[in-house]
């Protein structure tokens, strides 16, 4: 992505929220230690002219807002803070989820309150929101946020699981939790993954995202 100060890279730009009259998106940027950021969108003025003529790519002009959070506020989130997703609440607040990781390497999700009004952080969540599963499961070694959808009051989580492999480093799985307090906490639906490798995706299946 290319921001008015110069070129970075991003290794996730996953959610894109529409507040106001511009667009919030988080990523997780690559330096030695990933961390998240947060970015503001500016369409260019031939945006709809390129639109309506069915141009595939879009120009956009992002700034970067700087630093939100990095690890080393807890013990299971030691060295990364990833793959963020943006929830809206009310008003300016906003829960941003994510993946932290601990010293041995496996992945818990957590997730800040941040005012866009100012990008001020609120809260940050003192224990994991969804936690590793048993030993032996698809998502021993980690349990990754990736989508929440809201339906009939209940919030299904869908997110990444993964557990340590032989010939690869890792295997990955996309799981569920379930929460019907508002996201106070949430229950995992299964001990098994509702979708793993198959036909059409042979190697992984990962970072879910319902439309």
């Amino acid at each position: 992505a290319s921001s008015r100060t110069g070129i970075f890279r991003s290794s996730d730009l996953n959610n894109f929220t529409k507040h106001n009259d511009y667009r919030l998106a988080a990523c997780s940027c690559i330096f030695k230690k990933p961390r998240i950021v947060f970015l503001q969108e500016w369409f260019v003025r031939n945006f709809l002219k390129n639109l309506l003529l069915g141009q595939r790519s879009i120009q956009m002009l992002w700034k970067k807002r700087g630093l939100l959070i990095g690890p080393g506020w807890a013990k299971w989130a030691m060295t990364h803070v990833q793959n963020p997703f943006v929830e809206h609440l009310y008003g300016n607040i906003f829960k941003v989820h994510f993946a932290a990781r601990d010293l041995y390497n496996r992945a818990r999700g957590g997730f800040a309150l941040v005012d866009m009004s100012d990008l001020s952080l609120i809260e940050v969540s003192k224990e994991p929101t969804i936690d590793l599963g048993k030993l032996g499961c698809f998502d021993d070694s980690g349990v990754m946020p990736s989508c929440i959808v809201n339906h009939v009051g209940t919030k299904f989580m869908y997110y990444t699981g993964w557990n340590k492999a032989y010939t690869t480093p890792f295997t990955f799985f996309i799981g569920l939790f379930i929460s019907i307090d508002n996201g106070k906490t949430y229950k995992r639906y299964s001990e098994a993954p509702i979708l793993g490798r198959n036909y059409h995706d042979p190697y992984i299946s990962c970072s879910p995202w319902v439309i």
